[in-house]
């Protein structure tokens, strides 16, 4: 089977590495810092359909770096990204901890 071609997905990513997990139901879904209304924040999109995708959508936060992705034993997904104090530099003891749940 060979791969299909490439689809622009859009969105306000800022250059970091884009996290990628898998629901409970097999879809996708991608996390990454972009620019937001409050500055860097981190955003979402999933898979609606086997070739559909939502918008993107702002889970806030001031990510410092990429995200990564933890799968909990129902399915879920929960995403961990070192945070970053407000107009400052990365603070290592501040930490944003976003869960998405199973749909």
């Amino acid at each position: 089977m060979a791969w299909a071609g490439w689809t622009l997905r859009g969105g306000p990513l800022d250059g970091n590495t884009p996290a990628v997990g898998s629901n409970a139901d097999g879809r996708l879904e991608v996390f990454s810092g972009g620019e937001g209304q409050n500055g860097t924040e981190l955003w979402h999109i999933w898979q609606t359909a086997p070739n559909g995708w939502s918008a993107w959508n702002s889970l806030g936060g001031e990510p410092a770096n990429s995200a990564g992705i933890g799968h909990k034993a129902d399915g879920s997904l929960t995403i961990f990204v070192e945070g970053r104090t407000i107009n400052g530099p990365a603070s290592p003891l501040g930490a944003i901890a976003a869960q998405q749940r199973a749909k």
